[in-house]
């Protein structure tokens, strides 16, 4: 993995991280209180908030759910900066 897929990543991770936040406060919760609506522990929340767990689409998904948010994702697939395009044969 190159430095910039590392940067996308961690760009992902921090944003879920700030809007799971966002959310949460919208809703009036406490990070307890979600950890109990998901059947974690408040620093699994905690964790989360911070940008500090890697987790799956689902995961997030459900989380959001929790807070009566749905998940969407873009993806957009391009080829890595100085790969050979591998041709096809006939």
């Amino acid at each position: 993995m190159s430095h910039c897929d590392d940067l996308d990543f961690l760009t992902v991770r921090t944003r879920f991280a700030s809007e799971v936040r966002k959310a949460r406060k919208a809703a009036g919760l406490s990070q307890a209180a979600l950890a109990e609506r998901l059947g974690r522990s408040q620093k699994y929340i905690s964790d989360i908030e911070l940008g500090e767990r890697s987790l799956p689409l689902s995961t997030m998904a459900m989380i959001l759910r929790a807070l009566d948010r749905r998940l969407r994702v873009e993806i957009q697939i391009s080829p890595l900066r100085g790969s050979k395009k591998v041709a096809k044969k006939s």
